[in-house]
């Protein structure tokens, strides 16, 4: 969330160039399965496929000396079905469509579903100079899987954000009391406390989330001489 939440990350496109993955803890369910996962045939077979792979001889280029990268073309059967793909993404993403909230990742998917079935050729053949059909069918089921945990990645985002925050300021204001033995934190220090509060409407923002949970309590500013008043308001953990 904090990769996602960032700004320069999604601002300059890199967000959008990743396959998301986000499962449930297995915590408490990860029950002992007397299994030698190195004699099973899964295991066996993959290993026989990676190492096949492997000790496959590098094309050299004749001029650079560097790899020379081999170019999987797709199949009719695979660009058939890469096709309806990619017109279902293009087409969601007009005004109105219902991927047109990330247009930014959508746009790019249908490539990605490409690199996925190239992956998934090899595997099964590495001398392979095309993408099979049952390649790219298998490529799109891992691509819709992708594809929509990114999509309730990104809704979750803003809030899950605010939770981060906030919880990197409680642990800041809880630190400081701590170090300084003083009973509340003053607001002009908290702006120059944790980076995630640095501006004033977003710290404000914070606070206000952590005071509605009960995690702080907002100390009014005392009254100075006359009408004026001395200091600012300020903060207070309330479990230290």
């Amino acid at each position: 969330m904090e990769f996602l939440s960032h700004e320069m990350v999604m601002e300059q496109g890199m967000g959008n160039r990743f396959l998301y993955s986000a499962p449930s803890s297995l915590v408490g369910v990860r029950l002992y399965s007397d299994v030698e996962l190195d004699q099973t045939s899964e295991y066996l077979d993959y290993c026989e496929r990676i190492t096949k792979i492997m000790e496959q001889p590098w094309a050299l280029h004749p001029q650079t000396g560097g790899v020379k990268a081999r170019t999987l073309r797709l199949s009719p059967g695979a660009k058939e079905a890469w096709v309806q793909v990619y017109n279902l993404l293009e087409t969601e993403s007009a005004p109105g469509g219902q991927y047109a909230d990330r247009v930014s990742y959508t746009s790019r998917f249908a490539e990605q579903i490409k690199r996925i079935s190239a992956l998934l050729t090899m595997l099964k053949d590495p001398t392979a100079d095309e993408v099979d059909e049952e390649s790219m069918l298998g490529a799109i089921d891992l691509g819709d899987y992708y594809f929509h945990v990114a999509r309730a990645l990104f809704t979750e985002m803003p809030a899950n954000k605010d939770e981060l925050d906030a919880f990197k300021v409680l642990e800041w204001m809880r630190q400081y009391q701590l170090s300084q033995q003083v009973p509340s934190v003053p607001m002009r220090e908290i702006y120059r406390g944790p980076q995630a509060a640095r501006s004033k409407e977003r710290a404000q923002r914070l606070l206000e989330l952590l005071v509605e949970r009960e995690e702080v309590e907002k100390i009014e500013a005392q009254g100075g001489y006359g009408s004026r008043r001395r200091g600012g308001d300020s903060y207070a953990v309330v479990n230290l």
